[in-house]
């Protein structure tokens, strides 16, 4: 029984001797020698709310406007000092190419934030307010005279509040920031 115990008891605190036994001087390659990789960053300050910085590194998905009015949606290449690349796909070679932009060419960012319970809201409350108003306007009802395809100016107030509810819900969850003197883009 006391073997049985020992044993146990070596079992326990056996990692905790074999953790204390490696070698410690494993060279890591730290902030000093590793190169850094820049990144482009969106400094937002909202009208409600705080200053907050969106990152966006090598890889990353960013969508965008430019001056001449054209959306664009694609993973970021390479990031200097007064442009950034994206790797857009050409159709016509059949592979990707890295297409330069001006930080000053860009006029508006788009954000997708995934906001549990709010993005799903963004769809979800409209639809429901229209769900709502459309059984009402069905609905016959047992009020006295009323016939089919009637709506009750009662149930617009509901109908309408979710539709709202969605939209302030879509743009919390989907902001866009215009690019001037209240949020800058940069590269870091």
């Amino acid at each position: 029984m006391a073997m049985l115990r020992y044993l146990l008891l070596l079992m326990a605190l056996g990692p905790l001797f074999a953790a204390t036994a490696q070698d410690s001087t494993v060279v890591r390659a730290g902030p000093a020698t590793a190169p850094r990789q820049r990144y482009l960053a969106l400094d937002a300050n909202p009208t409600l709310g705080a200053f907050y910085r969106y990152r966006y590194q090598v890889g990353q998905s960013f969508a965008f406007r430019d001056a001449k009015g054209e959306k664009y949606r694609a993973p970021v290449y390479a990031v200097t000092d007064s442009l950034f690349s994206l790797s857009m796909n050409n159709e016509v070679m059949g592979r990707y190419e890295a297409v330069p932009f001006r930080f000053a060419d860009v006029k508006t960012v788009f954000i997708k934030r995934r906001i549990p319970f709010v993005t799903e809201g963004a769809v979800m409350l409209p639809l429901a307010g229209i769900v709502y108003f459309l059984a009402d306007f069905i609905n016959t009802g047992q009020e006295g005279g009323r016939g089919w395809f009637t709506a009750n100016s009662r149930s617009l107030i509901p109908a309408g509040a979710l539709i709202a509810a969605g939209g302030v819900c879509y743009k919390v969850s989907f902001p866009r920031y215009r690019v001037g003197k209240k949020h800058r883009l940069r590269a870091f």
